[in-house]
């Protein structure tokens, strides 16, 4: 249930974004296309906390008097069946992106040569995928490592091997029935040529922990640092996102994202203000909340007089934009 209303407040943050622009590049019925899915969201909602309710022997009558419909209508929307084959074919909408991904070719536009798919894009990666790739942080860590075992070319089994452990253990790790250790997730990354660090944000939001070990913005090299951290995060959630073509990204936040931004943002060549990030971030289908203290860092690594209510600055070593 926390992982549809983490979905649900993405899908809400996107809609807000959409609502507010201006941007003529904004597609047509955008508004209403992200309203659908909000609508979604919220009816899996519905089934999830109806469901979990109906578990704790809570009476038809309190559920319809809360919700605001007779006992009859709700027993009927939300029975113990319907409830569970909505939740079933979420199950199914999720994984069904990532199955498709390891059969479908690269994408190529019309008069397009590829040359700006996203960086490191292996063979194989789908743009058009950003559209359904997972929000919440279980799903999101589960969607990076699917990639890079997929993106490797080696075999559940063969993985596993490298790794250690079970062929079954690692196609339940994939699968989300499980959720690895940080010492088995560093090991699966490795072995499938990846970078651990890019995936360490996505493997703690999905444990629920997010530790903040102290920052000395004055120590020598704190600032790549704080700029290397903030990077791997970011990259991890493009990972999640199945490494999307940056112009797709942008095509999510026109207001404020091109796909220049994009790339200059992922390729670590600019460090942009928290408006450009935080819409990249939610482009990403990311949480805000988990990125901010690393992008604070990189603010603190360039003045360490610097706090929340001052003006964004950066080293003119690497550009910022927004």
């Amino acid at each position: 249930m926390a992982r549809i209303a983490a979905s649900l407040a993405a899908e809400a943050r996107r809609l807000q974004h959409l609502a507010t622009s201006t941007d003529p590049r904004k597609l047509p019925l955008a508004e209403l296309q992200q309203l659908a899915a909000l609508h979604t969201e919220m009816e899996d909602l519905d089934a999830a906390v109806v469901l979990l309710s109906r578990e704790r022997n809570i009476g038809w009558k309190p559920i319809a008097d809360v919700i605001g419909v007779s006992s009859d209508t709700a027993s009927s929307r939300w029975s113990k069946e319907k409830a569970a084959r909505r939740l079933r074919q979420r199950s199914e909408r999720e994984n069904r992106p990532r199955r498709a991904t390891a059969r479908r070719q690269p994408r190529t536009r019309p008069g397009h040569t590829g040359a700006d798919a996203g960086p490191d894009a292996p063979p194989g990666s789908a743009a058009d995928e950003i559209t359904r790739a997972p929000a919440d942080p279980e799903a999101q860590l589960r969607s990076a490592l699917s990639y890079l075992q997929r993106s490797s070319g080696k075999s559940v089994r063969g993985l596993a091997g490298e790794v250690e452990v079970s062929a079954s253990f690692v196609s339940r790790l994939l699968s989300g029935e499980r959720l690895p250790s940080w010492d088995i997730t560093k090991d699966l990354v490795s072995a499938c040529e990846g970078d651990p660090a890019q995936v360490r944000c996505l493997w703690e939001a999905a444990h629920g922990s997010r530790p903040t070990p102290p920052f000395f913005a004055a120590r020598p090299g704190a600032w790549d640092q704080a700029v290397a951290d903030l990077h791997a995060a970011l990259k991890g959630l493009y990972l999640a996102a199945a490494k999307p073509d940056p112009r797709d990204v942008a095509a999510k936040e026109p207001a404020r994202l091109t796909a220049h931004a994009v790339k200059a943002v992922l390729e670590k060549s600019a460090v942009p203000s928290w408006t450009v990030l935080e819409s990249l971030i939610t482009a990403l289908r990311g949480r805000a909340e988990d990125i901010r203290p690393l992008w604070e860092r990189v603010q603190l690594a360039n003045d360490p007089r610097w706090t929340p209510e001052s003006p964004t600055q950066a080293p003119t070593t690497i550009p910022t934009f927004g």
